[in-house]
Protein backbone atom coordinates (compact mmCIF):
# COMPACT_ATOMS: atom_id res chain seq x y z
CA UNK A 1 0.00 0.00 0.00
CA UNK A 2 1.26 3.44 -1.00
CA UNK A 3 1.65 5.98 1.69
CA UNK A 4 0.58 8.86 -0.17
CA UNK A 5 1.41 12.76 1.51
CA UNK A 6 -0.31 14.94 -0.99
CA UNK A 7 -2.38 14.80 -3.69
CA UNK A 8 -4.29 17.56 -5.47
CA UNK A 9 -7.29 17.27 -7.90
CA UNK A 10 -9.66 19.27 -9.28
CA UNK A 11 -12.92 19.63 -8.10
CA UNK A 12 -15.00 17.50 -9.82
CA UNK A 13 -12.60 15.09 -10.57
CA UNK A 14 -13.49 11.64 -10.97
CA UNK A 15 -10.10 8.89 -11.01
CA UNK A 16 -10.02 4.78 -10.57
CA UNK A 17 -7.13 3.82 -8.12
CA UNK A 18 -5.28 0.48 -9.19
CA UNK A 19 -7.40 -1.48 -6.51
CA UNK A 20 -10.83 -1.30 -8.29
CA UNK A 21 -12.07 1.59 -6.58
CA UNK A 22 -13.60 4.83 -7.82
CA UNK A 23 -12.42 7.79 -5.99
CA UNK A 24 -14.67 10.87 -6.83
CA UNK A 25 -13.58 14.58 -5.57
CA UNK A 26 -17.33 16.49 -4.94
CA UNK A 27 -17.54 19.76 -7.17
CA UNK A 28 -16.67 22.04 -4.50
CA UNK A 29 -13.54 20.08 -3.72
CA UNK A 30 -14.74 19.61 -0.07
CA UNK A 31 -15.22 15.95 0.30
CA UNK A 32 -13.65 12.77 -1.04
CA UNK A 33 -15.76 9.60 -1.80
CA UNK A 34 -14.24 5.97 -2.71
CA UNK A 35 -16.93 3.30 -4.55
CA UNK A 36 -15.94 -0.29 -4.91
CA UNK A 37 -16.23 -1.35 -7.88
CA UNK A 38 -16.88 -5.53 -8.04
CA UNK A 39 -15.08 -6.92 -10.62
CA UNK A 40 -17.27 -8.06 -14.03
CA UNK A 41 -17.28 -11.64 -14.59
CA UNK A 42 -16.11 -13.10 -17.67
CA UNK A 43 -19.49 -15.61 -17.56
CA UNK A 44 -22.74 -14.05 -17.98
CA UNK A 45 -24.69 -13.73 -15.02
CA UNK A 46 -26.93 -16.79 -14.49
CA UNK A 47 -30.91 -16.33 -15.39
CA UNK A 48 -34.16 -17.28 -13.41
CA UNK A 49 -35.84 -17.85 -16.25
CA UNK A 50 -37.11 -21.90 -17.10
CA UNK A 51 -35.05 -23.64 -20.34
CA UNK A 52 -37.12 -24.01 -23.04
CA UNK A 53 -35.02 -27.14 -23.67
CA UNK A 54 -36.37 -30.80 -23.44
CA UNK A 55 -34.09 -33.79 -23.35
CA UNK A 56 -35.90 -35.86 -25.75
CA UNK A 57 -35.75 -39.62 -24.56
CA UNK A 58 -37.93 -41.05 -27.65
CA UNK A 59 -35.04 -40.53 -29.62
CA UNK A 60 -31.49 -40.47 -27.63
CA UNK A 61 -31.11 -42.78 -24.58
CA UNK A 62 -30.35 -40.74 -21.41
CA UNK A 63 -27.12 -42.76 -20.97
CA UNK A 64 -25.78 -41.33 -24.42
CA UNK A 65 -26.53 -37.67 -23.06
CA UNK A 66 -24.98 -38.86 -19.69
CA UNK A 67 -21.56 -39.78 -21.61
CA UNK A 68 -21.39 -36.87 -23.75
CA UNK A 69 -21.70 -34.26 -20.97
CA UNK A 70 -19.07 -36.94 -18.53
CA UNK A 71 -16.74 -36.34 -21.17
CA UNK A 72 -17.41 -32.61 -21.58
CA UNK A 73 -17.01 -32.14 -18.13
CA UNK A 74 -13.91 -34.36 -17.86
CA UNK A 75 -12.55 -32.05 -20.75
CA UNK A 76 -13.06 -29.23 -18.33
CA UNK A 77 -15.67 -27.74 -20.38
CA UNK A 78 -17.44 -26.25 -17.32
CA UNK A 79 -16.14 -23.71 -14.88
CA UNK A 80 -18.48 -21.89 -12.38
CA UNK A 81 -18.90 -17.63 -12.42
CA UNK A 82 -15.80 -17.49 -10.28
CA UNK A 83 -13.62 -19.67 -12.78
CA UNK A 84 -13.64 -22.96 -10.56
CA UNK A 85 -14.06 -25.98 -12.61
CA UNK A 86 -17.20 -27.33 -11.93
CA UNK A 87 -18.04 -30.20 -10.05
CA UNK A 88 -19.55 -33.29 -11.63
CA UNK A 89 -22.11 -32.87 -9.71
CA UNK A 90 -22.91 -29.52 -10.37
CA UNK A 91 -22.77 -29.95 -14.31
CA UNK A 92 -25.27 -32.70 -14.07
CA UNK A 93 -27.98 -31.02 -11.74
CA UNK A 94 -27.68 -28.00 -14.42
CA UNK A 95 -28.08 -30.42 -17.13
CA UNK A 96 -30.61 -31.87 -15.26
CA UNK A 97 -32.45 -28.50 -14.83
CA UNK A 98 -31.75 -27.03 -18.22
CA UNK A 99 -33.04 -30.13 -20.17
CA UNK A 100 -35.99 -31.13 -18.06
CA UNK A 101 -34.67 -34.74 -17.18
CA UNK A 102 -33.06 -36.28 -14.18
CA UNK A 103 -29.45 -38.07 -14.21
CA UNK A 104 -28.35 -39.04 -11.07
CA UNK A 105 -25.05 -40.27 -10.31
CA UNK A 106 -23.90 -40.14 -14.12
CA UNK A 107 -20.01 -42.12 -13.33
CA UNK A 108 -22.31 -44.41 -11.45
CA UNK A 109 -24.46 -44.81 -14.27
CA UNK A 110 -21.65 -45.15 -16.72
CA UNK A 111 -20.25 -48.04 -14.74
CA UNK A 112 -23.42 -49.69 -14.79
CA UNK A 113 -23.52 -49.85 -18.40
CA UNK A 114 -20.03 -50.95 -18.81
CA UNK A 115 -20.34 -53.48 -16.73
CA UNK A 116 -23.90 -54.47 -18.16
CA UNK A 117 -22.73 -54.91 -21.62
CA UNK A 118 -19.18 -56.67 -21.33
CA UNK A 119 -18.01 -54.37 -23.71
CA UNK A 120 -16.97 -50.66 -24.77
CA UNK A 121 -19.04 -50.82 -27.90
CA UNK A 122 -22.39 -49.04 -26.68
CA UNK A 123 -20.11 -46.15 -24.77
CA UNK A 124 -18.41 -45.14 -28.04
CA UNK A 125 -21.32 -45.28 -30.39
CA UNK A 126 -22.82 -41.78 -29.54
CA UNK A 127 -19.58 -40.43 -30.04
CA UNK A 128 -19.21 -42.23 -33.69
CA UNK A 129 -22.61 -40.81 -34.45
CA UNK A 130 -21.52 -37.03 -33.76
CA UNK A 131 -18.22 -37.84 -35.21
CA UNK A 132 -20.06 -38.68 -38.35
CA UNK A 133 -22.43 -35.59 -38.08
CA UNK A 134 -19.05 -33.73 -37.86
CA UNK A 135 -17.77 -34.80 -40.66
CA UNK A 136 -20.97 -34.89 -42.26
CA UNK A 137 -20.79 -30.78 -41.97
CA UNK A 138 -17.24 -30.73 -43.20
CA UNK A 139 -18.37 -32.02 -46.46
CA UNK A 140 -21.60 -29.83 -46.74
CA UNK A 141 -24.19 -32.42 -46.35
CA UNK A 142 -26.54 -32.35 -43.73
Amino acid sequence: MANIKEFNAHPGSTFNDNSGSIITVSPQGTTVNQSIVQPESKFPKASNQESPLYFDEEIIDKVDLIRVLYAMWKLGFFKLENGRVASEKVVFETFSKVLHTEMKRPSNNLGATRLNKGDATDNFKIFKEMMKKIEEFECGSK
